[in-house]
């Protein structure tokens, strides 16, 4: 999925979501910079009873230590739980990671931390298409965690373009 398939779905919720993940620093690079196995987003817990009805197309998973369980209920926001995963029934693929994230309209929190906020409108940010997406020093915040090539290449195509804030911002945490 496309961020700009998910932005067609999720428009019309009128709730806080964004991208995050890899996709949201090809967003910021303004062009596709790898492949991506699939697409992550953020939303507040309370919403995700209007955005899983975006996907009545897709099974949804929770996903916690290291195994999945189907969510038969999502008509309710889950009490537990972060980390979603969307599976299209047709092809049995994961599309989509719809993530859980601590904080509230006008703080952004960071999952792994959520004592660490920061004013929302500091860390999301638009395409020039309109669509949301974590700003890149949040992205690389969570990617930090990682080891991984893919994470690291993430790194390396977006150190020259991060400004002096967002390197400060970064060394900080």
């Amino acid at each position: 999925m496309s961020p700009a398939t998910l932005n067609v779905r999720l428009i019309a919720v009128g709730a806080i979501w964004y991208i995050c993940g890899g996709w949201a620093l090809d967003l910021w690079h303004g062009r596709q910079t790898r492949h991506h196995g699939d697409i992550e987003f953020c939303i507040l817990r309370p919403d995700f009873p209007a955005f899983s009805a975006q996907f009545q197309d897709f099974d949804f998973y929770a996903a916690a230590d290291g195994s999945l369980s189907l969510l038969a209920n999502r008509t309710a926001s889950p009490s537990t739980g972060t980390q979603f995963w969307g599976c299209d029934p047709a092809t049995k693929t994961f599309a989509f990671d719809l993530m859980i994230e601590p904080g509230n309209h006008a703080e952004w929190a960071y999952k792994r931390d959520p004592t660490m906020t920061e004013e929302r409108a500091h860390m999301l940010r638009l395409s020039a298409d309109g669509i949301p997406y974590l700003a890149a020093p949040g992205v690389l915040l969570f990617k930090a965690k990682y080891t991984r090539d893919k994470d690291q290449f993430d790194f390396e195509m977006a150190l020259p373009r991060l400004t002096p804030e967002d390197r400060e911002w970064l060394r900080r945490r």
